[in-house]
């Protein structure tokens, strides 16, 4: 298999032990080639518990050439972080929303995440083998960030869905709308990713395939957790309702919400830019390294 089957989607495949890696070595040895990097290297893709910030007004922004190459290099990122690199996703989501104004600071950003790609070429998500007969198991975990932009207080939704141990989904996306409490924030959350969650089950059974029930959802909110257990909308929350009564509904046919600490949430690094330790404890969870197999 792994002689006929080497790339997808331009994603190289490498076949370990533990079953197959996705990685992206030739679009990483380009960005290395055309880019001028960071030279120093670092442990994260960017510096922990800090957020870029917009321009203000008289801040020196890039001439319309590094302006272009700017937005080269964060769509070059992007498409690593769809494919291959969960553990960028919440930095490269970060840059990406300064490409129209960028300072000279926003691409010294960029140039960091690129060093920090190249320095970890190796690393990818694996497809896992699974010893197991149907039914597949759907878990997931949700986290939210709550208002972290000073300019439009809008919260930062993270998720994963794995299937029988395997990440096939993960988002780091700011959240549409403003919400009023950190609670609210992981509401919405929790409903985007049990659509996610119930749209893989459909395709799942649409194949033939049987789908373990109840799925999990991991949280680290324990306030989400006891509105929903108490099936009650208090009047601080009662303008959730519909997000409620949906989670709700759920809860009792396919889904069993479970409270897991933020440090063994996996979705926390996609909301925020956490410390060296607890990142590498959340990329040890969501991809593989090729060197380690």
């Amino acid at each position: 298999m792994g002689n006929k089957f080497q790339s997808h989607l331009r994603c190289d495949i490498r076949t370990v032990k533990q079953g197959l890696v996705l990685h992206q070595p030739k679009l990483i040895e380009t960005i290395k080639e055309n880019f001028e990097v960071a030279r120093r290297h670092h442990a994260t893709p960017m510096a922990p518990k800090t957020m870029l910030q917009k321009p203000l007004e008289g801040d020196p922004l890039l001439s319309p050439q590094e302006q272009t190459k700017c937005r080269s290099a964060v769509g070059k990122l992007l498409h690593l972080v769809k494919m291959s690199r969960p553990d960028i996703a919440n930095a490269t989501r970060e840059v990406s929303r300064h490409m129209d104004k960028a300072t000279p600071s926003h691409f010294e950003a960029v140039k960091r995440i690129m060093r920090f790609c190249i320095d970890t070429s190796n690393r990818g998500v694996v497809i896992r083998k699974s010893t197991e007969a149907e039914p597949f198991e759907i878990e997931s975990t949700a986290d939210s960030s709550h208002a972290p932009e000073k300019e439009n207080s809008l919260s930062v939704s993270g998720m994963t869905v794995f299937v029988n141990k395997t990440l096939v989904f993960w988002k780091s996306k700011m959240q549409e709308t403003v919400v009023l409490s950190s609670c609210e924030a992981e509401l919405v959350a929790l409903v985007h990713c049990l659509r996610e969650m119930k749209f893989i089950k459909n395709i799942l059974n649409s194949l033939g395939f049987w789908t373990k029930k109840p799925m999990i959802l991991h949280t680290d909110n324990t306030a989400v957790i006891d509105i929903l257990c108490n099936c009650s909308t208090p009047g601080r929350t009662r303008h959730t309702s519909i997000k409620i009564n949906f989670l709700h509904q759920e809860m009792g046919r396919e889904v069993e919400l479970r409270h897991t600490p933020s440090a063994k949430n996996h979705s926390d690094s996609l909301t925020k830019n956490t410390p060296e330790k607890l990142h590498n404890e959340h990329t040890a969870k969501l991809t593989f390294d090729i060197a380690d197999g």
